[in-house]
């Protein structure tokens, strides 16, 4: 359904479109009947049929429509039109504070009314019991009369202090970490359950961030900024800048890693109004803050509890990747299970999947370790299967394990015929446990593609799971690896980049494209972007391993060889060797490649190689009847690497071959699909 300017939606009429993003789009509009122009917020038609987009819609509508205050979008009606669900808020015209900020650091003067007049909104939200949690530069819109409004209450959540009706309680995956990095909480990293305290941590974030010019927690990576999210101190406040030094110190009393010891919204907005800059007399006392020696115990007792930076940015992928338990989800259609006890405690069963400690805690090792690749994947499966022992009834372990085997092959010398269908038992009892777990889903669809060689099935399956979870960065890069396959190469790129978007800190997002630039034959978009990555991921060997090949596809082969007798020494994946066979053959250096594959088949056997690089091989040495060989041999043993023989570069020699066709044909391509795009 295409919207056009004149379409009417019961009384109101659209005029012009103002603006689309993920989420949906925005009209300007005319209600005839009031004399008024309106905006209309439509959700994207792709997400009508996801029940999580709904409800976060949904959501953001009740939020919203519940407060009464000049600061906050007054949401006016709600309905439906054609099947997609849209709300009609108050139309504004001015500039976000985002677009305000291009411009550099703001006045001090200013910096506080926009900080009294956002903390004066926030503290009507916290009485309703609802918590933003997504405060930013982007959600704050000043304007043109010089009002600033507090936008996008899609991620509020009603908070549930003792005492308070469980009903109340929006019926979402509760601790997930959602939000926007660079403004999250410490406790959001955590995916602790979030009251009111963590707004005015994302309100101290901008208050610093309007002061200063640039964001207080941005650092060289990401790893390095969720770090300082954790554990470190912002740059401090110069007064003089400031205007006032106690008007820093409650910037810095917003920041403060505590929840407990940061100050309430009207605290907050009361000091902000009577804040005179230069006039220190003027403004409200505040309590001091706690002295740095008492802030460095509790960074020491935090640090000391978590157990690594690495661990926090598991728990961040696994809660933004994780779905409400099906009683959750349940109840945002049925009344009745709304009476259902809510959740006593942050990070508890509901919000885990498991009341076990100890499996969740083995869940968070194993997707680190997954995360990292290498010999990592069969670690995380190790740790996945003593999850699942732990609690049988934990899906999300379960998916893990799912996953692990997905790929085990990659990196183990471990034949498909037994990782493949592992993997789908395993993604089978997760969808049995949960039937709306979208990654289950996606492990089918990866499977179907991989060792099924079934294209069609593999693209609704991913579909199916993006249905359910259009933000998931392991299904959009599966997806988009899927998509390379079969030659759409701008697609493929378009779900890569939605994958990023969506987890900045999934490593192999960034690897695979790189991978699949290589296919593409862009080399230098492949080394470049590889480049960029390494700063966040500098022990990723997948990513240095594709940089290699895109390398050896611009003729740096001596480059491409010492990336790859790096990796051979850190004993990365017997692909690494297999790889550096290749790039020795490519070299001239058929005798050294010869001994690095010779050596692969006396470690592992003839059936731990994988035959359809050892055609790279082969080739690359001239002996094209031997790679044909290999590659039939990979076809016959359902290798899943078979999936790029469509659009393979290496491969190129072979396409004249019937031999080489009948293969392509073999493996489910069109005869066309076998010329790479």
């Amino acid at each position: 359904m295409r919207l056009a300017g004149g379409t009417r939606l019961g009384p109101y009429e659209l005029v012009a479109p103002l603006g689309a993003g993920g989420m949906g789009e925005v009209w300007r509009a005319r209600d005839p009947r009031l004399r008024r122009e309106v905006a209309i917020k439509f959700l994207a038609e792709a997400l009508a049929a996801d029940a999580d987009a709904v409800a976060r819609f949904e959501r953001e509508a009740r939020a919203a429509a519940g407060l009464s205050h000049p600061g906050i979008l007054a949401v006016h009606d709600v309905g439906l039109h054609e099947g997609r669900p849209y709300l009609v808020t108050e139309l504004l015209r001015g500039r976000s504070l985002r677009e305000v900020l291009a411009g550099g650091p703001l006045a001090p003067t200013q910096v506080a009314r926009i900080g009294a007049e956002v903390a004066r909104a926030l503290a009507v939200a916290h009485r309703a019991d609802i918590v933003h949690r997504d405060l930013k530069p982007e959600n704050l819109f000043l304007t043109e009369d010089g009002a600033i409004k507090i936008l996008d209450f899609g991620l509020a959540t009603v908070h549930s202090p003792a005492g308070l009706s469980a009903a109340m309680t929006f019926r979402t995956a509760s601790g997930a970490v959602v939000g926007t990095l660079g403004y999250l909480a410490p406790e959001q990293l955590r995916g602790e359950r979030l009251g009111p305290p963590a707004d005015l941590f994302g309100l101290g974030c901008v208050l610093h961030e309007c002061l200063t010019g640039a964001p207080a927690f941005r650092r060289a990576s990401v790893a390095e900024t969720l770090q300082a999210l954790a554990f470190g101190e912002p740059p401090r406040l110069d007064p003089v800048v400031c205007g006032s030094a106690r008007l820093a110190r409650l910037v810095e009393r917003c920041l403060d890693k505590d929840p407990a010891r940061r100050p309430p919204a009207g605290e907050v907005a009361s000091a902000l109004e009577t804040a005179g800059i230069d006039e220190e007399t003027r403004i409200a006392p505040l309590a001091e803050m706690p002295p740095p020696s008492a802030r460095a115990a509790w960074s020491r007792g935090a640090a000391a509890a978590a157990v690594a930076i690495a661990a926090i940015a598991s728990i961040w992928a696994l809660t933004r990747g994780a779905r409400a338990p099906r009683a959750e989800r349940a109840a945002v259609a049925s009344p009745a299970a709304a009476s259902a006890p809510a959740p006593s405690a942050a990070g508890g069963e509901e919000s885990r999947g498991t009341a076990s400690d100890e499996a969740w805690e083995l869940v968070v090792r194993a997707r680190h370790a997954w995360e990292g690749r290498g010999e990592g994947i069969a670690e995380a499966r190790d740790l996945y299967r003593r999850a699942v022992d732990l609690d049988p009834t934990f899906a999300r372990a379960w998916l893990g394990l799912a996953e692990s085997y997905a790929i085990l092959h990659d990196y183990a010398p471990v034949p498909t015929s037994e990782t493949f269908p592992k993997a789908k038992a395993a993604a089978r009892r997760a969808r049995e446990l949960d039937p709306l777990l979208a990654g289950a889903f996606t492990v089918e669809a990866y499977v179907a593609s991989h060792y099924d060689r079934a294209w069609d099935e593999a693209e609704a399956g991913y579909r199916r799971s993006l249905a359910l979870e259009p933000d998931d960065a392991t299904t959009l890069q599966w997806y988009a690896e899927l998509l390379g396959a079969l030659g759409r190469f701008d697609e493929s790129f378009e779900r890569f980049r939605q994958a990023r978007a969506a987890d900045p800190l999934a490593p192999m997002a960034v690897a695979s494209e790189v991978w699949t630039r290589f296919l593409a034959r862009q080399p230098e978009a492949g080394i470049a972007l590889a480049d960029r990555a390494e700063r966040d991921f500098p022990n990723l060997g997948p990513l240095r391993a594709y940089r290699a090949l895109c390398r050896l596809q611009r003729g740096e082969t001596k480059a491409a060889i010492a990336d790859l007798e790096t990796l051979e020494s850190q004993r990365a994946s017997p692909v690494n060797t297999i790889w550096l066979a290749y790039a020795l053959a490519r070299d001239g250096r058929p005798g050294a490649a010869d001994r690095a594959l010779d050596g692969l088949v006396a470690e592992h056997g003839d059936d731990g190689v994988i035959s359809y690089y050892r055609a790279w091989v082969h080739l690359a040495l001239g002996r094209r009847r031997e790679a044909l060989a290999a590659l039939e041999s990979a076809l016959e043993r359902r290798e899943e690497q078979i999936a790029w023989i469509a659009v393979d570069p290496v491969l190129e020699p072979l396409r004249a071959e019937p031999r080489f066709a009948e293969l392509v044909r073999a493996a489910g391509f069109a005869p066309s699909a076998s010329t790479a795009q």
